[in-house]
């Protein structure tokens, strides 16, 4: 008999779950084995255990993929993965400098602001090049936002540094592209500068 690796997959998950739930009323004598051979049987209490072992691995199936595993350790996909990683490292960042510059921000200590706002220009370069959707973005800005402006007491003063750097970022970045454009495009004969 053939039998994929997400069906096998999901045979053992669902088995397992039911082993927990047997050992934990009491009886310890039930084993895997004993599971797998009942199941295997073609009787009433064989078809029975199948079908609660499968809805056992079907509340559990988000877990699966449908994908081979050697399909999921491609370089573009292990690329997007480090980038997802330097993603998170960088926002990780941002929050624990939200923790050690606020209270000097608050005070007015202007090298600690810029160093604050440096921290969170990172992170929205990152998160603007992280792979994935826009959503899966807009989840990451999100989290950056309530993870430092909760950070400390300085909700307020914070939300103002995300905002302003923020902008310094997407400026930078219309600049860049803007001097792609004007460095890699001949002018037209007729054009005249102001």
């Amino acid at each position: 008999m053939q039998i994929s690796i997400r069906d096998a997959s999901k045979f053992v998950i669902g088995a397992g779950m039911m082993l927990n739930a047997v050992e934990a009323a009491g009886n310890t004598g039930i084993t895997f084995d004993h599971l797998a051979a009942t199941a295997l049987t073609d009787d009433a209490d064989g078809q029975k255990l199948r079908l609660s072992i499968e809805t056992l691995a079907d509340q559990e199936s988000e877990w699966l993929r449908s994908t081979p595993l050697h399909i999921l350790a491609s370089d573009r996909v292990m690329q997007g993965r480090g980038s997802e990683v330097t993603t998170f490292i960088t926002i990780n960042s941002a929050v624990l400098s939200t923790y050690e510059l606020a209270d000097r921000v608050a005070l007015g200590d202007s090298e600690a602001k810029r160093e604050l706002q440096d921290k969170y220009v990172a992170a929205f370069n990152a998160i603007d090049v992280t792979p994935g959707s826009t959503n899966f973005r807009r989840r990451l800005e999100t989290g950056l936002v309530e993870q430092t402006t909760t950070a400390t007491a300085h909700g307020d003063l914070i939300r103002g540094c995300l905002k302003e750097s923020e902008t310094a970022y997407l400026n930078a970045d219309a600049a860049a592209i803007l001097d792609r454009y004007s460095s890699s495009v001949e002018p037209s004969e007729d054009y005249t500068p102001n």
